[in-house]
C-alpha cells in the first residue's frame, strides 16, 4: 500500500511538471521575433484581451493590449504581475501596434508597475542587449545617483530598436518599454518622440543633416556639441 502511494505521489509530480512545461511551450517571449508579425499569429483567440484599452495610433492603425501570462516574458523572465487580478489597473500589459491594412506587429509597449518586475525586465534587457546606445538623466544628481530614466538599445542586425523609460511613482518602480520596427516611419518617429529621447532624436536629424557616416555615434555627437558650448549634454545623457 505504502509502495502505491509514493508511485502515485511520483506519477502526480511528473504530471504537474508535464503540465509546466506544456505551458512554457506554449508561451511567447516578447524578446524574440515580434515585430513583423501577423498579430493573430501572436494573439490568439484564447488570449483574453483588454477591451477598454484605448487605441493611440491613429486612424490607419489598430492595437491590442493585454495582459495575458502567456505573453508576459520577456528573454526568459516572467513579468506578470498586478495589484488587483480583478480589474486591469496596474497591471502589468503589453499593447501591440499594427497598421489596419494588413495586421503585421510594428511595435509593442510593455508596462510593468511592480518594483521587483521591474528590476527583472531591466536585468533582462541588460542580459539580452548589452550597453545601451543611448541613456538619459532628468537632472544632476540623478545622472550621480545612476538613476537614468531612458534608456535605448539599436539592434541594427534585426533593424528594430527597444526605448526603456523608468520612472519611480508611490506604488513603486514603472517600466515603460517600446519596442519598434525602424522600417516603419509612423511607429518609429512615435516612440522616438518621447520626451526622454529628445536628444536621441536631436542626434539622428543631425546625423542626417550633416551626412555623417554610418558608424557616427551619440558619443561622437556629445563630443561636437560639447566644442560647440553644449556643457549639459555631457551630464544628462550619455
Amino acid at each position: 500500500m505504502k509502495n502505491k502511494i509514493i508511485l502515485f505521489s511520483k506519477t502526480l509530480v511528473l504530471m504537474m511538471l508535464t503540465s509546466c512545461n506544456s505551458q512554457n511551450e506554449d508561451s511567447i517571449d516578447l524578446s524574440k521575433e515580434i515585430l513583423g508579425k501577423h498579430i493573430d499569429s501572436i494573439v490568439s483567440p484564447n488570449i483574453k484581451i483588454n477591451r477598454n484599452s484605448m487605441n493611440h495610433y491613429g486612424l490607419d492603425n489598430g492595437s491590442l493590449e493585454t495582459a495575458s501570462k502567456e505573453l508576459m516574458n520577456f528573454n526568459g523572465v516572467n513579468l506578470y504581475g498586478f495589484f488587483n487580478e480583478d480589474d486591469n489597473y496596474r497591471k502589468n500589459s503589453v499593447k501591440f501596434g499594427f497598421a489596419k491594412k494588413d495586421s503585421i506587429i510594428a511595435m509593442y509597449e510593455l508596462l510593468t508597475y511592480q518594483t521587483e518586475k521591474s528590476n527583472q525586465l531591466i536585468k533582462a534587457l541588460d542580459d539580452f542587449l548589452g550597453k545601451p546606445n543611448f541613456t538619459s538623466y532628468q537632472k544632476v544628481e540623478d545622472r550621480k545617483e545612476g538613476n537614468y530614466d531612458g534608456k535605448l538599445w539599436e539592434d541594427k542586425i534585426n533593424n528594430r530598436s527597444f526605448l526603456l523609460h523608468v520612472s519611480m511613482q508611490k506604488y513603486g518602480k514603472k517600466c515603460w518599454l517600446h519596442v519598434v520596427d525602424n522600417n516603419n516611419p509612423y511607429f518609429y518617429e512615435t516612440a522616438i518622440g518621447l520626451p526622454w529621447f529628445s536628444k536621441w532624436e536631436n542626434y539622428l536629424k543631425f546625423k542626417e543633416f550633416n551626412e555623417k557616416p554610418g558608424d557616427f555615434t551619440y558619443q561622437d555627437y556629445i563630443k561636437d556639441q560639447t566644442e560647440k558650448g553644449d556643457e549639459y549634454i555631457s551630464i544628462l545623457t550619455e
